[in-house]
């Protein structure tokens, strides 16, 4: 536990040496008058450890409550985003398979469009990852409709481009020639 998360013991050290130091007060106020000087730094110590020890206890317990309500809510929020995603990628194959039946460039550009969006999806979805880490992995894995190789390694966008093998520009709709370009099939 210490090595995943070392602030409850902090906080607890901070609340300890603030309650050792009161009691540390009341033992040398039993023993002789406190200096004025010698009050005010104690109560110093005593309130900065109180509140440091007790704003990383708040800290903590608010952020374990947050993933606690936010969890059941961001589960069915991914579904929703990766059901979306998973019909735009749908939508892209058919657009492919029409593409290869008919060469019409009006098809090009959808695609390119579509490709744009695929990318936006992928990166909604590695959002959601950066929340609900394990629930996503879950998801994926049960899903199992699309490939998720390149999912989460920075490579928005390749599982639609690597399907055909070609690099294509989306604001253009154009196949770039330096990845091979002339596509054989038009």
């Amino acid at each position: 536990m210490w090595r995943r998360n070392p602030m409850p013991y902090i906080a607890a050290g901070l609340i300890a040496a603030a309650f050792a130091a009161a009691g540390w007060m009341v033992f040398i106020a039993s023993s002789r008058q406190l200096t004025p000087l010698e009050d005010v730094l104690f109560q110093i110590l005593i309130l900065a450890a109180g509140i440091s020890g007790s704003f990383i206890v708040g800290r903590i317990s608010a952020s374990s409550a947050a993933r606690d309500v936010i969890r059941p809510h961001a589960r069915s929020a991914f579904r929703r985003v990766f059901s979306l995603y998973k019909s735009l990628y749908n939508l892209s194959d058919r657009i492919e398979t029409m593409r290869r039946d008919n060469p019409d460039p009006r098809l090009d550009v959808i695609r390119a469009t579509l490709d744009a969006q695929i990318t936006t999806g992928q990166d909604a979805l590695e959002d959601w990852r950066d929340i609900i880490k394990d629930d996503v992995d879950e998801i994926l894995e049960r899903d199992g409709s699309i490939d998720w190789s390149s999912y989460g390694q920075g490579n928005a966008g390749q599982a639609t481009n690597d399907r055909e093998g070609r690099n294509e520009n989306h604001d253009s709709g154009q196949t770039d020639s330096r990845q091979g370009g002339a596509d054989p099939e038009r």
